[in-house]
């Protein structure tokens, strides 16, 4: 009998899903579980930090309170005799000490970690992986490609071009290595999770029983017969002159003199024509110009046979592309797996990838150990798990669900909260193990959860008005009948839920729709919504202080769905007087006048014959100055060169930020060149010194702006996830382009073997909207699709919404007659987030306040909460000054970390080819100062196992000018890892620690600046840290103590500031090589 029941959490936002899962874990450290046993996993590293974090202060608050202890025991039903606060006090202490043998991370480190546990088993022909950032992904893709290209013989090569004009239409491609990388960036997930070649534009399996009504009309219709019917009928009804046609006869005409066409103009035809195709053969039919057009039955015939022979030569070319992609990227894959993925440099992908392809026998051994390591998962944000990793650990999952013995399952989502589709998160697999769970009632149990106390009852009103009852109100005809089926199962009416002792808490929310000024177009929509929006802000009382910034303890933030909005909004905002930051990742190098100049002048030295980067550098302040000071391009260049090349990145990125004039500057630009600096000091990480390859990384580099609580936060919709504003303006709401019910001309069709193996069966490029139309199988594909992406849609959209607590304004544009027309009448299934808005709030028949705010645009308040209470405001300022904490005099260090020396990582036992130092020290006349730098590198390559270095030390390549000392360093370093004592110390290493080697850190100490390298620390986070000093002096140990005690005191101060620790819990050792002995200091 299991301790506890599996449980399935269906959380809507602000439903306390974290304090449910910390309860969790408190109550399986209650009844015994090991620490080792548990597994949290969420999906990023801030929602993992908050487990430990939430775990750690219910029970030191137990342990203190005793409120709160009987509080606990009553909500966990543990017996408050046996759980005293003394048993929580160990507890903590437990927990503390143990908080390292606890698996609480995210499934991306899950997963890497699993891959580093098991390297042979998994396929990896190095001992461990490397996780490469996101800018070398496209430089690893790109290499992989080249190999490709170069590795093809003439058939060969021939063939891919063949494959490659299949792909393009049957075009010729100008760039056959971008076509494949473009490629390969869309679809090569796609091809590692379905990679078998029957699957990909396969007839036989789409149509398996019969054919669609197209087939072969692409070579039997006479298309210059037909035409000159069609031909004629036109010029019957609209003249002699083609020009004067309606369009559609005039793309009729191009289909029928081409054996190609485009998705464009086959929907468009069907569109336009699709009485044709209702009327069937033999019949009348009519078309509409200005008004209904009677066509006679020959010509509707003569019309259809076109229309299908074009159809029909459409999904031949979109099956040829299919069959071609894939075996464009099976080539690609071969390489990239055996290059990049075999070798251990591997992307977040690539983890699971490894995992779920591993060799069936391997993979049942990875099962089984996990089974016996871990008892209890607890899995967070579940919703947004894809098919490949829930793979890894199903079996387990499956196999606790089905016997649960002393095992549990705790998996908590939200099926409204489903943002990564994307990234091919599939929210049915948590709709799967929440009814699995709930079917077996003795073992399992599953819960909703939809009081919140996040959001004020007003705007909760605002939630629930748009987005409840979709599929009674018929809004399916507006975007997705299957989308809004789907959603009003999964939608509960939100109901705010109040603290004990607290009062209700107050808001407002309201919908705001503004005139789009006559010449405007929808493009401008962002930049005159923020104007407005600026100019609220300004006039909301008390909102902000008397700087400008917003009042202390309060939040406001924009949310968009698109980068490019967030920062067309945010320069608005800032232009008008409303500080704002922007947190969608940008290019920080190139979108400011003084760092995209400074990187001009590297450009410019790399390409002196680049006009565009010479230029540009000329005419930026800085750059400009920089070349005055240096006499001009003949000496900065010279300057630039020498510096990187003599001192790295980082001395290069200071050198050309002194000409920065920063006099008048209010800290954009300070922060811009600190983020040009830390650029520099990554790239410094990489051990490459190409002046040209170190631009082409700043050009690529893109950060995120760091968070300003005190002031306007502008940000995507998926990056608020999980956080919280006192209030929130949701702009941009009007999109033609993407309606909530769309499909991308890029989507591939497909049908999934089953609801539980989401498998393709088959994989279709698409082939647009109206031409899937005419047949069930591509028209059910389609429908899928759509609502696949209107459910997604809907998401994002409650996501945005339920990130206000206090206040949200929606922020939308009127629609045209025309519009209104189509989109809230006939239901032209195009409605976007303003659509919605207008069909599910009502407005009629009532007297619409005006909110002009701004000249450019009339606004009026199209819908208020009857809930609202602005006073809101008074009582959070007043409350935030309650929260407030003291003034804390501002720390003045500003740790910066580089690699004092550059050196090759290696495991010398696991490979054959033999390596050399990437450093040079100088040859110094001082043999004993030069022996001890040889023997610090040594000693550099060594992470944790003392024998895989011991092993691989003859095949270590010193330089040729330290040859004669070779012999003695490999000595001395062999006789000290031979030592006991220091072995010990070398590898006491715990799983979570963290390893500093050759770090070097510059802080201020009372006024004095400590410049430390240090040879070794290891890390224990938020609990220990110990130094590691390797001394190869000849002298006594006492001799040696003395020597170095001080430096050793200012280590441990400068790593107990850089770690956030008390001095006491910083250990310094000296390790005395030549005795092989250690020294406490």
């Amino acid at each position: 009998m299991s301790l506890m029941r599996n449980t399935s959490i269906l959380a809507s936002a602000g439903t306390g899903k974290t304090f449910q899962l910390s309860d969790r874990i408190v109550k399986l450290l209650a009844l015994g579980v090991k620490h080792e046993e548990i597994a949290a996993l969420t999906f990023t590293r801030a929602a993992a930090a908050e487990f430990i974090v939430r775990v750690i202060a219910k029970l030191r608050e137990a342990a203190e309170d005793e409120k709160s202890r009987l509080s606990l025991c009553g909500r966990l039903k543990l017996d408050p005799a046996k759980f005293d606060q003394k048993k929580f006090r160990e507890m903590l202490r437990q927990a503390l000490l143990s908080s390292n043998r606890l698996t609480m991370g995210t499934l991306d480190g899950f997963f890497a970690k699993l891959v580093n546990n098991f390297p042979l088993e998994v396929g990896l022909n190095t001992g461990s992986a490397t996780t490469i950032p996101d800018q070398e992904i496209a430089n690893l893709r790109l290499s992989a490609l080249q190999q490709v290209i170069e590795s093809l013989d003439g058939p060969a090569t021939a063939a891919l071009l063949a494959n490659l004009r299949d792909y393009n239409d049957g075009m010729e491609v100008a760039n056959p290595l971008e076509s494949m990388a473009e490629m390969a960036k869309d679809y090569h997930e796609l091809l590692v999770s379905s990679d078998e070649a029957r699957i990909w534009g396969n007839e036989a399996l789409i149509w398996p029983d019969k054919q669609p009504c197209w087939t072969g009309y692409a070579t039997k219709v006479d298309a210059a017969k037909e035409w000159a019917v069609v031909e004629a009928y036109a010029r019957r009804q609209f003249g002699e002159d083609p020009v004067e046609w309606p369009a559609d006869f005039q793309d009729l005409a191009e289909a029928a003199g081409s054996d190609r066409t485009t998705n464009g103009i086959a929907n468009g035809l069907v569109d336009y024509f699709g009485d044709v195709f209702r009327a069937g053969p033999g019949r009348q039919s009519q078309i509409f110009y200005y008004e209904n057009l009677s066509v006679d039955a020959v010509t509707s015939d003569a019309i259809r046979n076109l229309l299908l022979r074009t159809v029909d030569q459409l999904v031949s070319a979109r099956l040829r592309q299919t069959k071609a992609l894939h075996r464009v990227l099976s080539a690609y894959e071969k390489v990239y797996d055996e290059t990049n993925r075999r070798t251990g440099l591997l992307g977040f992908s690539d983890y699971v990838t490894l995992l779920t392809k591993a060799d069936p026998f391997k993979k049942e051994e990875i099962e089984y150990r996990l089974d016996c390591s871990i008892k209890h998962w607890l899995l967070d944000e579940f919703q947004d798990t894809s098919a490949p990793q829930f793979q890894v650990i199903s079996r387990n999952i499956d196999e606790i669900i089905q016997t649960p013995e002393d095992r549990t399952v705790f998996v908590v989502g939200d099926l409204k909260q489903s943002l990564y589709e994307w990234r091919s998160g599939n929210r049915k697999l948590l709709g799967n193990l929440n009814a699995r769970i709930g079917a077996n009632p003795e073992h399992g149990e599953k819960l909703n959860l939809d009081e919140t106390r996040r959001c004020a009852p007003a705007v909760l009103a605002l939630v629930n008005g748009v987005l409840a009852d979709h599929e009674t109100k018929g809004f399916g005809r507006f975007y997705s009948a299957i989308a809004a089926k789907d959603w009003s199962a999964t939608f509960n009416p939100q109901k705010a839920v109040t603290e004990p002792g607290k009062p209700a808490k107050k808001g407002d929310a309201s919908w705001v729709r503004m005139t789009r000024p006559t010449g405007m177009k929808e493009h401008e929509d962002p930049g005159i919504q923020a104007l407005w929006i600026a100019e609220h802000i300004k006039a909301t009382t008390g909102l902000r202080s008397d700087t400008g910034r917003l009042a202390n303890g309060l939040t406001c933030a924009i949310l968009v769905s698109k980068n490019d909005h967030a920062a067309q909004i945010t320069e608005v905002l800032r232009k008008n007087g409303v500080e704002a930051t922007d947190e969608a990742k940008s290019s920080v190098i190139e979108d400011n006048p003084v760092t995209a100049g400074l990187l001009a002048l590297i450009q410019a030295t790399v390409h002196p014959d680049n006009g565009l980067a010479r230029g540009l550098a000329e005419i930026s302040p800085a750059s400009a100055r920089f070349l005055q000071a240096h006499g001009g391009w003949n000496g900065a260049s010279p300057m630039i060169a020498q510096t990187f090349i003599a001192k790295g990145a980082e001395a290069l990125a200071d050198l050309l930020a002194k000409s920065a004039d920063l006099s008048e500057d209010k800290g954009f630009i300070r922060k811009r060149l600190g983020q040009f600096r830390s650029i520099a000091i990554d790239y410094d990480g990489t051990g490459k010194r190409d002046l040209g390859d170190f631009a082409g990384y700043c050009a690529a580099s893109q950060l995120r702006d760091s968070a300003d609580p005190q002031t306007v936060q502008v940000i995507t919709i998926h990056r608020s996830k999980g956080l919280e504003y006192d209030v929130v303006y949701m702009p941009c709401l009007n999109n033609s382009k993407q309606p909530i019910a769309s499909i991308r001309t890029g989507d591939m069709l497909s049908m999934p073997v089953s609801d539980e193996d989401f498998k393709p069966r088959w994989l279709l490029a698409n082939v647009g909207g109206n031409v899937a139309g005419l047949d069930a199988t591509l028209g059910a594909a389609t429908d899928r699709a759509k609502a696949e992406n209107a459910y997604g849609n809907l998401c994002r959209l409650y996501v945005g919404m339920t990130r206000a607590k206090h206040r949200l304004v929606m922020v939308s544009m009127r629609l045209s007659e025309e519009q209104t027309k189509k989109k809230l009448v006939e239901g032209d299934g195009k409605h976007d987030f303003a659509c919605l808005l207008e069909s599910s709030l009502t407005t009629t028949g009532k007297a619409l306040k005006p909110a002009d705010l701004i000249t450019e645009a009339k606004a009026e308040i199209a819908w208020e909460a009857p809930e609202g209470d602005a006073s809101w405001l008074t009582d959070r300022i007043e409350e935030a000054k309650k929260q407030a904490k003291p003034d804390k005099p501002k720390k003045t260090e500003v740790p910066s970390f580089k690699p004092a020396v550059v050196v090759e990582k290696l495991r010398p036992s696991k490979s054959t080819a033999e390596k050399q130092f990437a450093w040079r020290p100088s040859v110094e006349q001082n043999g004993g100062r030069e022996l001890g730098t040889l023997v610090h590198a040594v000693l550099q390559l060594l992470e944790k196992d003392v024998d895989d270095l011991l092993a691989g030390l003859e095949k270590i390549r010193f330089p040729n000018e330290h040859l004669r000392l070779r012999e003695k360093a490999l000595e001395l370093t062999r006789n000290c890892l031979s030592k006991p004592a220091v072995r010990k110390l070398l590898s006491d290493l715990p799983e979570g620690a963290l390893l500093w080697q050759e770090r070097q850190a510059v802080l201020m100490h009372e006024g004095k600046m400590i410049n430390a390298i240090f040879d070794r620390v290891h890390v224990i986070p938020g609990q220990s840290a110990v130094v590691i000093d390797y001394k190869t002096n000849d002298c006594t140990l006492a001799q040696l103590k003395d020597k170095y005690q001080g430096q050793m005191d200012l280590y441990r101060i400068a790593v107990a500031k850089l770690c956030g620790l008390d001095v006491g819990k910083v250990r310094c050792v000296l390790i005395h090589v030549r005795k092989g002995e250690l020294v406490e200091a």
